[in-house]
């Protein structure tokens, strides 16, 4: 159970992720990103509490893997 959780919730911040990129955080709706991901609205609800959590959560993601591959370049030149 835990990874079918954890893979609508990686679904619904990927397509956030596409959906931020393709019409911006103030045109994005609940609806955009249910469709987008392939879920129902209220699904996305189980996981977060609405698209300002979602969006927060999606950017956290980013900054991480942008971070995680900084840190590999810079181990790479040591």
């Amino acid at each position: 159970m835990v990874a079918v959780e954890t893979d609508i919730r990686s679904a619904v911040l990927d397509a956030t992720e596409r959906l931020l990129g393709r019409y911006g955080y103030q045109k994005m709706t609940m609806d955009d990103i249910a469709a987008e991901a392939g879920v129902g609205r209220r699904t996305i609800y189980l996981h977060f509490t609405g698209k300002q959590e979602v969006a927060l959560s999606t950017i956290d993601r980013i900054v991480a893997a942008v971070h995680t591959e900084l840190a590999k370049i810079a181990r790479s030149r040591l």
